[in-house]
């Protein structure tokens, strides 16, 4: 609903179901590894937030991103960092066990918590699954991240927020920053 008057048409997809009147908004529920629906080479700009983490199968959704792209056409996508401190401790601890951690930390509802795979989350993998899918990685980087996640406690808030002020002031160390923003181009 933010996008709305920036194109001509805009396309929304989801896993969970959703309704949504608007002109010139078609919504698809589906994932970003089965985008059936959408035409192939249709796509000038495509765009996701906290995804890619949630994707079983990462070479179905790099195919299906190249294929609903037109030439020259954009994937931009914001996801967590498989080496940041909540993603590690998220792969450690079983997804039917994130829902109650998640309502702790943060107080968000159980049914907003979706298993998570992170096989797209590292520079390393984004430029391995991107040649493959002949996509180009235009530009990739680090950010860093509230650490809401340690918000019940006043003492590991502080040590998260040390945290990343370590992080963003010492390059070297950006790759363990809490977020990825990517943007990748179809190349043929």
């Amino acid at each position: 609903m933010k996008l709305r008057g920036t194109a001509e048409t805009l396309i929304g997809i989801d896993v969970v179901d959703f309704e949504v009147s608007e002109p010139k908004l078609i919504l698809s529920n589906c994932s970003v590894s089965n985008m059936n629906r959408i035409a192939t080479g249709s796509i000038d700009i495509a765009y996701s937030r906290s995804v890619m983490e949630h994707v079983d199968n990462v070479d179905a959704a790099y195919s299906e991103i190249h294929r609903v792209l037109r030439p020259g056409g954009k994937y931009l996508f914001l996801t967590p960092n498989f080496w940041d401190y909540v993603s590690l401790i998220s792969c450690v601890i079983p997804n039917r066990l994130h829902g109650k951690l998640v309502k702790f930390a943060e107080g968000r509802p159980e049914s907003e918590t979706f298993p998570v795979y992170y096989r797209s989350n590292t520079h390393y993998r984004i430029n391995k699954l991107s040649r493959k899918h002949k996509l180009k990685v235009v530009d990739f980087k680090y950010f860093g991240q509230y650490p809401s996640a340690l918000l019940f406690s006043d003492a590991l808030f502080r040590a998260g927020s040390t945290y990343e002020k370590l992080l963003e002031r010492y390059r070297y160390l950006h790759f363990l920053r809490g977020w990825i923003l990517c943007i990748l181009s179809k190349t043929e």
